[in-house]
């Protein structure tokens, strides 16, 4: 395979999505199908790039175990490398007198494997999780994390007593664990806990050697090595809490080994590495990433939700703090924070935290003062995403956009307004700095929005003076700042070659209490190329008087960006400086706006690129339901629309009886299985995967797939639809299954609780057997009903969007008696005629049908309609 065929396949390995949004609707996209087969096929090649790998491991018996598990798995999945074990002698292997609490914790077994990979000696480490900080050091990352075997804590003692409560009083039990001592305490405080380290081995020979009556090692370890014929008693975790990752290997590497990263993928298991998220947010939440010498928490996976069960006791197992929390297993460092608070506040903070800390120290918050970036949503960046979505407390302005809290964590993150408009402040500044500084004296993480940069005239310097001050931990993360962004997206470039080689961003603004200005207009008016004033709307004549006063040409172009980068209401005004204050109170341009001094002004009508897009000032409003909108939201906002998300349907599980789990354990005798939309596609996988099978249950079955983006959510879990009719009618999907099926064979089709009937009923007319594997209903969705009335009602709607017949049906029910009023005031657009004929039957009169039924086929025919 030559290198550019190479390149190809692994850019379709990394974003097959993005690849074929790319090649849709072009002559291309025929062969994508064929090469995405051929894809899976040539993965291992693709990826396999590397013929030797180097593998730090530390010398005893079970890390080289793991080690070589690892090794195995590489070489199973790329047959022609080769792999070289790297031997290291840590710290923790060498100090084994002391309890690790005193010693320096878990980054004694790690930190000699990582200074060689970052040297270059090695390319992975491998090591048990529950061994590893929950910081790692900058540079490294945990590239895969495998299955993890049994978590759980064992316990060793002589066949005479068997289990714990059978050990005699005051009997001497050996643990290298605080965490184990103090469950053990609890249990059972008659015990004498003895400190032992070492290798298992070492430990298990200690029974003998100390005449111990127990020893206590998870699980994990004693089965990989074949020693778990000696357990006699095993510690469920509603007994003993296990460690944090415990049973888990986590492979590390080089954050920037992209090559390494994707060898590993195949490696990583998707559900552990959510429980153990889990598990290390809660471990970082109570004391950075150290350990928890009394605590414990374990995380488990059912049906796509992770439960967590934590605990953190005394010393002496006298008393102990548990609790639970349960959530979507994607929010697993939510989960995991949210739990380690709560236990933190019903008392656990007297036992929590590093040795070297002090028992009693109190967990600080973290203020992140974040330049939230002007207008265009997706100017933030993605620390300040991550900040938005883990923070306890939203702190916003006037200028930052109201879209970023749609990331806030639900349903418990408190949002605060603390905006500021000329003469009309909701909070002073001194009540910010004092309400940051409350919340991060309670221990909560804040995400202080600040439009544009922080630190750009945002006063975010002072809000981090107060912070400090306080002792009250803060980050800067910078933004984009206005006074670049909002020219750039008028067409303003704030620097030329051979036009403008300086620039400057200047306050309109100044603190009122200074008796003289801070501004050097001489200077200022000839020394630089470009100005960009903030906050000047105000006092733009004095602006334009003092700049034409200190000799820059009352000619000099000047351009008003108001909103800028905002898809409805961005607004540019060009003019000069001896003309500028008479054309803006002509035009009752208002604040805010950034105001541009310079001649690359002029380059506005050749770079303007942002307000002349097609649906630029259109808005917009999307019915499909949430799950399935961010994409055509993103087909529409790609135009330049303003989107409002009304979904008026939302789709939920039906509950399965046993002949559908009869259909889905026999899936292997269906000839053809039809997909009918995506979400089917995900409701079968989840009833799937529910019932402890994967793919493989398919079998030879055909698959065929009702459109591109029931193929595009196929691919997702592996399969490449071996039908695709080639429109999304019913009728089309008959004429396709037909030519493929003969008389006798058998169909599932896999559709909602309500749908025509035209692919079952036609495919029974030419005696092909079909069963309807009923998964989900679309039921109506009024979560966002008010926002839809407020849209309507205000009158700014210029296109409201239908997807399918429910859609319209679940509108109309949403809007009430007026709902014929209020659609009446915008443009109906449809896809396809069906949804438009179910429009038309309700009283509406649709002005956009597409003609092809697709997300990308309404944008167009919106597009061709303005």
């Amino acid at each position: 395979m030559d290198s550019m065929s190479r390149m190809i396949i692994r850019k379709m390995l990394r974003e097959p999505m993005i690849h074929f949004n790319e090649i849709a609707g072009t002559e291309e996209e025929g062969l994508y199908w064929n090469l995405f087969k051929d894809m899976f096929n040539l993965e291992k090649e693709a990826k396999a790039m590397r013929d030797h790998i180097r593998i730090g491991t530390r010398k005893s018996a079970l890390a080289l175990w793991q080690a070589e598990h690892i090794s195995a798995e590489l070489q199973r999945l790329y047959p022609n490398i080769t792999v070289e074990l790297v031997h290291f002698n840590t710290k923790g292997d060498r100090i084994l007198e002391k309890p690790l609490a005193q010693v320096g914790g878990k980054g004694l077994f790690t930190a000699e494997l990582e200074e060689a990979m970052h040297k270059g000696d090695i390319d992975i480490a491998v090591h048990s999780l529950k061994d590893m900080p929950t910081e790692l050091p900058e540079g490294l990352i945990l590239g895969a994390i495998s299955a993890r075997e049994v978590p759980y804590d064992a316990l060793v003692s002589p066949p005479v007593y068997k289990t714990l409560d059978k050990l005699p009083e005051g009997a001497r039990v050996g643990t290298s664990s605080l965490r184990r001592q103090a469950q053990l305490l609890h249990v059972r405080p008659d015990l004498k806990v003895e400190v032992i380290r070492g290798n298992v081995q070492t430990r298990l020979s200690k029974i003998e050697t100390e005449k111990l009556d127990g020893v206590i090692l998870a699980q994990a370890g004693l089965k990989r090595l074949g020693l778990d014929d000696q357990i006699t008693q095993v510690f469920k975790a509603d007994e003993m809490i296990p460690a944090v990752g415990q049973g888990a290997l986590a492979i590390e590497c080089r954050a920037d080994d992209t090559e390494m990263l994707e060898m590993l993928a195949p490696i990583n298991n998707e559900a552990t590495r959510y429980a153990v998220e889990g598990e290390r947010s809660f471990l970082r939440q109570l004391n950075g990433g150290c350990q928890v010498p009394m605590g414990g928490v374990h995380g488990t996976i059912e049906k796509g939700q992770l439960t967590l069960k934590a605990m953190i006791a005394s010393l002496d197992g006298k008393t102990v703090y548990e609790g639970e929390i349960s959530g979507p297993a994607k929010k697993a460092e939510i989960l995991g924070k949210n739990l380690a608070k709560a236990l933190y506040e019903e008392g656990g903070q007297t036992y929590c935290g590093c040795s070297h800390r002090g028992r009693n120290h109190k967990m600080t918050g973290m203020v992140y003062l974040i330049g939230a970036g002007p207008g265009d949503v997706k100017l933030i960046t993605v620390k300040g995403r991550e900040c938005i979505e883990k923070a306890d407390v939203i702190v916003y302005d006037y200028l930052a956009d109201a879209h970023l809290l749609e990331w806030a964590r639900p349903p418990d993150a408190e949002l605060i307004y603390a905006g500021k408009q000329c003469k009309d402040h909701t909070m002073h500044q001194w009540e910010i700095n004092e309400l940051l500084v409350q919340k991060g004296k309670e221990g909560k993480i804040v995400a202080r929005l600040k439009g544009g940069d922080p630190l750009v005239f945002g006063r975010g310097g002072e809000e981090a003076m107060a912070l400090g001050e306080a002792g009250v931990p803060f980050e800067f993360v910078p933004g984009v700042t206005s006074p670049i962004a909002a020219p750039a997206y008028a067409g303003i470039p704030v620097t030329q070659r051979a036009m403008a080689t300086s620039f400057a961003v200047v306050t309109g603004h100044e603190d009122p209490t200074k008796a003289v200005s801070g501004i050097h207009w001489e200077g200022l008016a000839t020394a630089v190329d470009t100005l960009c004033f903030v906050m000047g709307v105000g006092n733009l004549p004095t602006i334009a008087e003092k700049l034409i006063a200190h000799g820059r040409p009352a000619s000099t172009p000047v351009a008003l960006v108001r909103w800028g980068g905002t898809k409805t209401v961005q607004e540019v005004l060009v003019s000069t400086l001896e003309h500028v204050v008479e054309d803006v109170e002509k035009a009752q341009l208002k604040a805010p706006a950034i105001i541009v001094v310079g001649d690359v002004v002029n380059l506005r009508e050749k770079l303007q690129w942002f307000d002349n897009k097609p649906l630029f000032g259109k808005t917009i409003v999307v019915t499909r339901a949430r799950s399935q909108a961010s994409a055509f939201r993103e087909k529409l906002a790609a135009q330049g629309a303003n989107v409002v998300e009304a979904a008026a349907i939302k789709t939920s599980p039906l509950e399965l009886f046993d002949e559908d789990r009869r259909i889905i354990n026999n899936t292997k005798q269906y000839q053809c299985i039809v997909f009918t939309s995506g979400e089917g596609v995900r409701y079968f996988f989840d009833a799937l995967y529910k019932e402890g099978k994967d793919t493989r249950a398919l079998g030879n079955s055909k698959v065929a797939a009702i459109g591109c983006a029931t193929a595009r959510e196929l691919q997702k879990y592996g399969i490449v639809p071996d039908i695709i009719p080639v429109d999304y009618k019913a009728e089309s999907a008959v004429k396709a299954l037909e030519e493929e099926l003969k008389a006798g064979d058998s169909v599932l089709l896999i559709q909602p609780k309500v749908a025509r009937d035209v692919i079952p009923r036609s495919l029974r007319h030419h005696d092909i057997d079909v069963d309807i594997l009923r998964l989900y209903e679309t039921t109506q969705d009024t979560s966002q009903q008010e926002a839809l009335v407020n849209a309507l009602t205000a009158g700014t709607v210029d296109y409201i969007t239908f997807t399918s017949s429910s859609t319209v049906t679940n509108t109309i029910q949403l809007l009430g008696d007026d709902a014929l009023k209020l659609l009446g005031n915008t443009k109906i657009a449809c896809i396809g005629p069906i949804t438009a004929a179910t429009a038309m039957s309700a009283g509406l009169k649709p002005a956009v049908i597409s003609d092809v039924y697709t997300t990308d086929g309404l944008v167009n025919a919106i597009v061709k309609d303005i």
